[in-house]
């Protein structure tokens, strides 16, 4: 259903100078994911470690960052309706894949919040931060050879 609903949205061809306004539009969208699922580490650190909130619980977490994950494909389907300008194909296919690998790994990060042993918890959280940042990281360094490109 996801994918048929996809294929009646348009795609949408760019010019370089639309296609980099577009990305700084992406970017910003992208902090506020990566500041929310930074929160949820965080949170979840406390909540395991017994100094979270009276309301907060792995539970209530999981429940809040798979709506956020629900939003953040949405993001994704976003990006993949772009057509980029012919100089911009292949950093584009490069963002896109930064991208996806982000987000499976919010997907694993969501996912371990249902596992039963804390130190799995714990330490399946940090894999899937430490990913997530790495894909950040690269990101940024994909983003900053835009310049370079519509120069």
């Amino acid at each position: 259903v996801k994918e048929a609903i996809r294929m009646l949205q348009p795609t949408i061809q760019l010019s370089a100078q639309a296609y980099v306004i577009q990305w700084n539009r992406f970017l910003e969208r992208f902090i506020v994911f990566e500041t929310v699922f930074s929160e949820y580490a965080q949170t979840s650190k406390n909540v395991m470690r017994g100094k979270g909130l009276v309301d907060e619980n792995l539970q209530l977490l999981n429940h809040y960052s798979r709506q956020n994950l629900t939003v953040l494909d949405q993001f994704v389907d976003q990006i993949a309706r772009i057509q980029p300008p012919t100089e911009f194909v292949a950093l584009h296919e490069q963002l896109q894949m930064v991208i996806k690998h982000y987000v499976t790994a919010a997907k694993d990060f969501v996912n371990a919040m249902r596992l039963t042993e804390e130190s799995e918890v714990e330490q399946q959280l940090n894999q899937c931060r430490t990913i997530q940042k790495q894909q950040r990281l690269k990101l940024n360094q994909l983003l900053n050879s835009i310049g370079a490109l519509n120069s």
